[in-house]
């Protein structure tokens, strides 16, 4: 014989209405700029940097410095396997203002729904993510092959918005509206404290603009491992002067 249980039957309401209640939860959606209002891409755009290029080449115990200019123009575009559409980019390189560009290397940039790959020197970064809101995070080298030990440095990066729709200035030239991707900022020691054996320093972000693309990217990669030890690595200053 069925007997009515007050206290059962309360809890059973009970939970049915928290099951209720967070079917009913609202979503929240994030809106921000699309990720090409900062990153456009259109057959013909052209992007001239100038570069600050060092490196500490610890077999030879020697630190180099060069600076050149590089021209990043947008050639043709493609499908990739994936039917998405991709951008073939020529990269030319020269001295300085008084030389002539010459061809020098070949990336491409694929669109994607919400993302901007960009493939270079056969690495692959997700450069740029809809929407663009201030401290957006995404794992930006989530298609890198973290299993050659010479990439693998770039693990555990998280690349985050900040100072979205401000101005910047990178020295050569002002943009309005802009957004800073910080991506890594990490150091263990000092290079120019005596008598530390161990120094590591990863440090990178880089910068866009509206309606130009990246303007400035600063990379600095370095290991000391030993006290009479050299360093081992490098660093990289890129600054748009002139764009179309």
């Amino acid at each position: 014989m069925y007997l009515f249980n007050p206290i059962k039957n309360s809890l059973l309401l009970f939970v049915a209405s928290i099951l209720f209640f967070s079917c009913q939860k609202e979503t929240t959606i994030i809106t921000g700029a699309n990720k090409n209002a900062y990153l456009p891409l259109a057959i013909g755009k052209s992007i001239s940097y100038h570069v600050d290029s060092t490196v500490w080449d610890d077999v030879n115990s020697l630190k180099t410095t060069v600076k050149f200019d590089l021209k990043y123009v947008m050639a043709d575009t493609f499908s990739d396997n994936n039917k998405r559409l991709t951008y073939r980019v020529d990269i030319y390189r020269r001295a300085n203002s008084n030389s002539n560009w010459k061809a020098n290397n070949v990336m491409y940039i694929t669109d994607g729904d919400s993302t901007v790959e960009w493939f270079e020197d056969n690495v692959r970064f997700v450069k740029m993510v809809s929407p663009v809101v201030e401290n957006y995070t995404w794992d930006g080298n989530s298609k890198v092959n973290l299993a050659d030990p010479d990439l693998y440095y770039l693990n555990g990066w998280v690349y985050r918005f900040t100072n979205v729709g401000k101005s910047f200035s990178n020295g050569y030239a002002s943009y309005g509206d802009a957004v800073i991707v910080k991506q890594k900022d990490y150091q263990l020691n000092d290079l120019n404290t005596p008598g530390v054996t161990f120094v590591e320093k990863t440090y990178a972000q880089e910068v866009f603009a509206k309606n130009v693309g990246l303007v400035y990217r600063e990379l600095i990669h370095y290991k000391k491992d030993g006290l009479l030890a050299f360093p081992k690595g490098y660093s990289l200053k890129i600054a748009a002067y002139e764009n179309n």
